[in-house]
């Protein structure tokens, strides 16, 4: 199984434990309102517009919250997860399933944004 695999499970099952936000709205604003199970870990679909990916950066370098860019677009996501529209902003909030994506994640931008 390859690491874009075990991410995509690792969301799979973060999906059905009920650990993630979607959408930048709902991600970005439980990262504001700094919630008992808010975001700790934003993560963005390839695809994703410019202006989302912007939005989620200074969300996460302002509240000191990692930030990183999916290998998978937002289609994809949105199949992983069960939804049926397009999601390009999750949020992860349970520690465990954070530090496994971003053990296996593969991607470049798997930076935190705490700088």
């Amino acid at each position: 199984m390859g690491s874009r695999d075990k991410v995509a499970s690792l969301i799979g099952f973060a999906t059905k434990a009920g650990k993630l936000t979607f959408g930048c709205e709902l991600t970005v604003g439980s990262v504001r309102q700094r919630k008992r199970n808010g975001a700790i870990l934003m993560l963005c679909a390839s695809d994703a517009s410019e202006n989302t990916k912007k939005r989620v950066y200074n969300c996460g370098a302002y509240y000191k919250v990692p930030v990183g860019i999916l290998g998978m677009t937002g289609d994809e996501l949105s199949s992983v997860t069960g939804k049926q529209n397009f999601v390009a902003v999750i949020g992860v909030t349970d520690a465990g399933f954070a530090d496994a994506i971003q053990k296996y994640s593969e991607t470049d931008e798997a930076t935190t944004s705490e700088a």
